[in-house]
């Protein structure tokens, strides 16, 4: 499971769970000065929400599943009206929305573009970032400090602060969120793909002991 392209449209959900011993992205500062997210072992008391995808890729990383208190799946219905096709870079690649997967396009074109190297580093951009449109979220400093509500996982509180972090026009956290730990679940097969190789090859280069 995992490498038929049908399988994945079941990853779709996020799930609260009570980690244990689990391998899961963690957010927090790894070098002393700045924030980043790093696969870690994690236990945790409280519940805590993660990724489809996170969830799967940690139970191939530790050979165990982790403990599912709740789960909630997006599901899409049709698509917006109104939508026109585009054409990158001019008229190089033509992109409808109604037919094609804007990600899955962006991909294959710059595949078959290779040899335009102008055009090539041109598609990479675009498809390796993208999905930073859907966490896009824009500063507005105040003046003095204004309340504003918090959300976080299962908590939800009000605090203050000077600045407002308004949403981009494009703004959808969940989606940038299954995007994201998507490439996290293939980095896992592929870690579990080579581990497998490793195994078989092992297997087969010993010599049995002579009695």
């Amino acid at each position: 499971m995992g490498f038929d392209p049908s399988d994945w449209k079941q990853f779709k959900f996020f799930a609260l769970v009570q980690p244990e011993d689990h391998i899961f992205p963690v957010r927090t500062v790894y070098d002393g000065v700045t924030q980043n997210i790093g696969n870690n072992y994690l236990s945790s008391d409280t519940p805590l929400w993660f990724a489809g995808c996170d969830v799967i890729a940690s139970a191939i990383r530790t050979k165990k599943a982790p403990r599912i208190l709740r789960a909630v799946r997006l599901v899409s219905h049709g698509k917006q009206a109104g939508m026109k096709s585009v054409n990158l870079r001019g008229s190089m690649v033509e992109i409808d929305p109604y037919r094609e997967d804007l990600f899955r396009k962006l991909i294959e074109q710059r595949k078959l573009h290779k040899p335009d190297k102008a055009l090539y580093y041109w598609l990479k951009i675009p498809a390796n970032s993208i999905y930073g449109f859907f966490v896009e979220l824009i500063p507005e400093l105040q003046k003095k400090n204004v309340s504003v509500k918090v959300f976080s996982g299962e908590a939800h509180f009000t605090d203050s602060s000077d600045v407002l972090e308004n949403p981009g026009p494009w703004f959808f956290a969940p989606l940038a969120s299954l995007i994201t730990s998507a490439g996290r679940l293939f980095l896992a097969m592929a870690e579990a793909c080579v581990d497998e190789k490793k195994e078989h090859s092992f297997s087969a280069t010993r010599t049995p002991l002579q009695s």
